[in-house]
């Protein structure tokens, strides 16, 4: 259960993953088992941590009191995970799962952090209205800031987002970035040649086009992760390199196709 618990959820193996490292040790074990678990180790844990509430209130005393950060978080249609995070020491405090992020949810909540450490120093929270009127009910004299991450994110999609939208969108209608696959295998292909320097400049775009991609790897997270901002960033940054090597090469009476078709791509 130890391993499992510290593969799953310090490590973030994926069940199967666990499955093939238990089994190199001549472990077998079924995936639902890794599950039940990685469970039991998450609720063994909580028990722990619960366990040293003494120790943690001490912490704050210490410090003269604690800072309360309140924050809920779901996927689309999923219950809350709504977690108590301490500013100075940045101890999570407790986190509990909610059918909703309704006002009497989170004051049962709150109420039980109360009876445990005391009231906190300031409650940061975001601009929701439940959480609110549930922390001022549960802290009536305790002074509320608005997290400055939500702040710039409500006034990130107020004033930008249709923005953002429509830079994507043009992005993906130019459907340059789909023609990229083509001239990677043309790229590949290049790459066996005996002229070490036409090998190098078909390497060095296989090498362009990765780095350009790659913020679509990335979890869009408006406004402070922008996947396709980043790509047109990179587009005009790799587009001066292009420049400089066309240019190069048209100076020793030298031209590579893909260099040539990678820069019109670019421009495009």
């Amino acid at each position: 259960m130890m391993t499992i618990g510290y593969l799953r959820w310090l490590f973030n193996y994926q069940r199967e993953e666990i499955q093939l490292l238990l089994g190199a040790r001549r472990i077998q074990i079924s995936t639902g088992e890794i599950s039940k678990l990685s469970e039991e180790f998450l609720l063994r844990f909580y028990i722990v941590h619960k366990k040293h509430s003494p120790q943690i209130n001490e912490l704050f005393e210490t410090n003269k009191g604690f800072i309360l950060h309140l924050d809920g978080s779901a996927e689309a249609g999923d219950e809350i995970t709504f977690t108590a995070k301490e500013g100075i020491s940045e101890i999570t405090i407790n986190s509990w799962i909610m059918p909703s992020e309704s006002r009497k949810y989170i004051k049962l909540f709150l109420q039980h952090i109360k009876d445990t450490y005391g009231a906190p120093l300031v409650v940061i929270r975001d601009m929701s209205k439940e959480i609110s009127e549930a922390a001022t009910e549960v802290f009536p004299k305790v002074p509320h800031q608005v997290c400055h991450t939500h702040y710039v994110r409500n006034l990130g999609d107020i004033l930008f987002k249709h923005r953002y939208r429509t830079l994507r969108n043009k992005v993906v209608n130019a459907k340059i970035l789909s023609k990229f696959k083509s001239l990677n295998k043309k790229c590949f292909e290049g790459t066996t040649s005996t002229n070490n320097l036409v090998a190098a400049e078909h390497y060095w775009v296989m090498l362009a086009m990765e780095y350009i991609l790659y913020p679509r790897e990335c979890r869009s997270d408006y406004p402070f992760v922008l996947p396709y901002l980043e790509i047109m960033n990179r587009v005009m940054e790799v587009i001066d390199m292009t420049r400089k090597i066309v240019m190069w090469n048209a100076m020793h009476n030298f031209g590579v196709s893909v260099v040539l078709k990678f820069g019109v791509y670019l421009k495009k």
